[in-house]
């Protein structure tokens, strides 16, 4: 097993040359991980330090120059998530405030705009994130990080073999289309749940059958992801300074709402 085999078709890689895309791999790993710790322990309440956190990480969003599309994308993972905090207001219990015809409760509220805030945080750095750092790159930063190699081959493999699954699952939904089936309707959900179901029942099977290959070929359980960018190893200041401002305003922020 070499380092051959984690290159694949990198979905989440977006090209292009912006100033997030020159900032070397580590720093942006260390300061996107710094944020969002931060961020995670920004109190909602009052909400206008997470609201310019959340300001903030959008505002990367032009710096990097990533599609709108991907955005979308990357956000309709978190979609049921936020559809389910759009109900909090309406079932906490807390201070009721009208609003209209609707009584909605204030702490309900308050928690919600929590939860949306911070998802969308989330997503947007995560998107910045590896839409402007290839895949290998970021292998080789958790690396470095002392991350435990079990843990790193399991992000690989991962990362290599969803792009699989995701393909089996668009030659799947073609199949059913060209069969009459049509997503819009809920009574047509059931054959999608089927699908989705035997897929992911052959997906395990083949994962199965790669791991008894690799076990074959001499595979330990971890596998040698080689720095192909060796230049890496000696960052300057400059670049540190350009990743490492995003968490110290976050942290700012966070100890400003945990005061207030």
């Amino acid at each position: 097993m070499g380092a051959g085999h984690l290159h694949g078709s990198d979905q989440l890689f977006v090209a292009g040359d912006s100033p997030l895309h020159r900032i070397p791999a580590l720093p942006k790993l260390v300061a996107s991980l710094a944020f969002l710790v931060c961020v995670a322990f920004t109190d909602p309440r009052p909400w206008w330090p997470l609201g310019l956190e959340l300001c903030v990480a959008a505002g990367l969003l032009p710096l990097a120059r990533i599609p709108l599309d991907v955005v979308i994308r990357r956000f309709a993972v978190v979609a049921p998530f936020l559809a389910a905090a759009a109900v909090v207001p309406f079932v906490s219990d807390g201070q009721p405030v009208d609003v209209g015809p609707f009584a909605i409760s204030q702490e309900g509220l308050v928690a919600a705009w929590g939860m949306v805030a911070k998802a969308s945080v989330g997503v947007i750095t995560g998107t910045i994130l590896t839409a402007t750092t290839v895949t290998h790159d970021l292998l080789v930063a958790l690396e470095r990080l002392r991350t435990p190699r079990t843990v790193v081959s399991m992000v690989a493999l991962l990362l290599r073999y969803a792009d699989l699954f995701a393909e089996r699952l668009r030659t799947a939904r073609d199949a059913m289309r060209a069969r009459g089936w049509d997503g819009r309707w809920i009574w047509q959900a059931a054959p999608a749940g089927a699908v989705l179901a035997s897929t992911f029942l052959r997906s395990q099977e083949q994962a199965e059958r790669v791991h008894r290959a690799m076990l074959a070929r001499g595979f330990t359980g971890t596998f040698a992801i080689p720095d192909m960018r060796p230049e890496v190893s000696s960052l300057g200041a400059a670049q540190w300074w350009a990743a490492m401002w995003l968490p110290a305003v976050a942290a700012a922020l966070a100890v400003v709402s945990l005061v207030l």
